[in-house]
């Protein structure tokens, strides 16, 4: 396999998993704010406050995660119009039974 498409995988999943934790967190604060406004329990005036600070923060998390997966993906666009096709043919043809001259295949020939 290509060694680019790896490297874009392993981002993506970086990305995919900070994605999830943002979300999750975001989520996860407007559920305990609503159980503790709409239940019977009574919220001291400082976990107010504190939530209201961390779903503050969350929502700009949450924005830019939003922003990543619906905008237009320019860096991505750049890193793989740098990729020239002939590269990835080359790195291909070098690694083909009959071309490559690494020593595996070298002794697999004789």
């Amino acid at each position: 396999m290509n060694p680019f498409v790896n490297i874009i995988k392993k981002e993506l999943w970086g990305k995919i998993i900070l994605s999830i934790i943002v979300v999750g967190s975001f989520i996860g604060v407007l559920v305990g704010l609503e159980h503790a406004m709409l239940g019977d329990h009574k919220l001291d005036k400082d976990w107010k406050e504190i939530l209201m600070l961390l779903l503050g923060s969350l929502i700009g998390g949450f924005s830019r995660v939003i922003d990543f997966w619906f905008k237009d993906h320019t860096g991505d666009k750049r890193l793989l119009n740098k990729i020239k096709p002939t590269d990835i043919d080359q790195t291909v043809e070098a690694h083909t039974a009959q071309h490559c001259v690494c020593k595996n295949c070298q002794c697999n020939k004789k």
